[in-house]
């Protein structure tokens, strides 16, 4: 398979609702029998890996997907008015209140500040 076919499968499967939320691309997809947004890494979303992922879209050439993640991030930073390690969000895209976690997120995180510094940045 080519390898410009694989990115794009990839990338179409972390853009499927399952995965993406208006707040950026989960660690596990909803239908997962192990998904739990409340978890550490059962479904929450890493903004630093969203950064990451961020990169490699942009570096890609997916500027549409990459834009459209940049804008789901930062409307997260923007609600949650607080740079956590994580954030979760439920099956019906409302971001959980951090409290209420199992695992608390740090908060506030050095390398969400170094992604978002950079995602604001917009020559990632």
């Amino acid at each position: 398979m080519p390898e410009r076919v694989k990115k794009e499968s990839i990338v179409k499967r972390i853009f499927e609702d399952d995965m993406m939320t208006p707040y950026g691309i989960r660690t596990l997809s909803s239908h997962s029998s192990k998904f739990n947004p409340c978890q550490y890494q059962s479904g929450s979303i890493w903004p630093n890996d969203n950064w990451i992922i961020l990169k490699g879209l942009k570096s890609s050439g997916f500027t549409k997907e990459a834009d459209l993640l940049r804008s789901h991030l930062i409307d997260a930073i923007i609600t949650l008015k607080n740079p956590y390690e994580y954030y979760s969000v439920d099956v019906d895209d409302n971001i959980i209140n951090p409290d209420n976690l199992i695992n608390k997120p740090c908060s506030p995180q050095a390398w969400t500040v170094g992604a978002f510094l950079s995602i604001l940045d917009d020559k990632f």
